[in-house]
């Protein structure tokens, strides 16, 4: 497989950094709490996926900072250990942080005040499910020219000011009339990439390929237009190329039912066998927005070595698949 490799990986999830997550992920446990601020009809507390100690932090820069902060700060000090060469940071964020009032300054402000090891550059991406996967061609470009590059994504949906935002993101997630509303998390993931070919090639426990990606002709709030999955496919089939099916699909499906309705038309398709059974993250850990991508292939190590692919949803109808495979579990 083409691509980059994979040197380290870091999280911060609602079960903590990268080794109580992944324990968590072993035993089958969920992240779920009731949240102190959000209500539902019944006047009890919604579930959603956060650590209680920021229940009540209500900055989305702020618990975006938070979350991020722990595992880039490992990756920078894991990247020092492979070349001396300050790493390019790539990092996409939720779209709804310019949406909320000088919440991206703030998180600028944030960032710019910890004192973390230098970078050479930093690229910023905003989005949904599918923003993280935009940026890996110009990822792959970096590493062709010889410089390291850290991959991250951070996204928090259970900052409470997000409530407030009901077109947003507040009406398809915190309602409890709606029978599909995912559970709210967070998540933050920083992974740092290298070129196969290099010395440091065979270090790696998992390589990634060049995403692919397509559209999905439908508006998911207009119920007269069910959702056809041919986007999906297309993506799929383009970002596999192997040979046979993959061993497993590594699927964004959080609850909502468009998602649901055009992977079933994708597991009817293509590859039965391992669609049967997709690896989703979002069943422990909750709907994690821009993370997702990240957040998925760091869930796939646990279920060991093989071929798999990974699908992402965005709701503006952008659809994206990227094969991968895991070297070690």
């Amino acid at each position: 497989m083409t691509g980059a490799a994979v040197l380290f990986g870091a999280l911060e999830t609602p079960f903590g950094d990268t080794e109580a997550t992944l324990a968590a992920l072993r035993f089958g446990a969920n992240a779920f709490h009731r949240h102190p601020v959000f209500i539902g009809q019944d006047g009890r507390p919604l579930k959603a996926g956060f650590n209680p100690a920021r229940a009540q932090a209500s900055d989305l820069a702020r618990r975006l900072h938070a979350l991020l902060v722990p595992p880039l700060y490992a990756a920078l000090d894991a990247a020092r250990d492979f070349s001396p060469e300050p790493p390019v940071l790539l990092l996409a964020l939720p779209a709804c942080l310019r949406a909320l009032p000088r919440q991206d300054r703030l998180f600028a402000e944030l960032m710019q005040r910890e004192a973390l090891p230098p970078v050479r550059a930093v690229e910023i991406v905003t989005g949904d499910h599918a923003a993280a996967l935009r940026v890996l061609p110009r990822a792959f470009e970096l590493l062709a020219q010889g410089h390291g590059v850290l991959w991250a994504a951070v996204d928090s949906l259970v900052a409470p000011a997000l409530q407030d935002l009901d077109g947003l993101q507040g009406a398809r997630i915190f309602v409890p009339a709606n029978p599909y509303a995912p559970v709210p998390s967070e998540a933050a993931c920083v992974f740092l990439l290298s070129a196969p070919e290099t010395e440091f090639g065979p270090d790696a426990f998992m390589r990634i390929g060049m995403p692919a990606f397509a559209c999905e002709p439908f508006a998911p709030k207009d119920p007269s237009r069910p959702p056809l999955g041919k986007g999906l496919e297309e993506a799929a089939k383009a970002a596999w190329r192997a040979p046979g099916s993959p061993e497993r699909i590594v699927s964004d499906l959080n609850g909502e039912r468009f998602r649901a309705e055009e992977y079933g038309v994708l597991a009817r398709s293509l590859w039965t066998r391992a669609a049967s059974l997709p690896v989703c993250p979002a069943v422990l850990l909750g709907e994690t927005g821009t993370a997702s991508p990240l957040l998925g292939l760091s869930c796939a190590i646990s279920e060991g070595p093989g071929g798999s692919l990974l699908l992402q949803s965005d709701r503006s109808g952008e659809r994206a698949a990227m094969a991968f495979q895991c070297i070690v579990s």
